[in-house]
């Protein structure tokens, strides 16, 4: 949140994602059972709508760290 707080500001838009991010509960059925219900604490759940647009944003600026990490040599 604090890359694309970052990147956009604090707005309405960072809270509503924020708010989708918080508490998420997984549980894992292997087939033979389910596990407890665990809370997620890092990234955001598999398969959510909002998984490649956070992960792009989360790194649309390593290009330019790399090529300014290899500047630097």
């Amino acid at each position: 949140m604090n890359k694309l707080e970052g990147l956009i500001g604090r707005t309405k838009l960072t809270a509503l994602i924020s708010n989708n991010l918080t508490d998420n509960q997984t549980q894992i059925d292997d087939g033979i059972g389910k596990s407890r219900r665990l809370i997620q604490t890092n990234g955001v759940l598999q398969g959510d709508l909002l998984s490649p647009i956070l992960f792009n944003a989360l790194t649309q600026d390593v290009g330019a760290k790399i090529i300014e990490e290899t500047d630097t040599v």
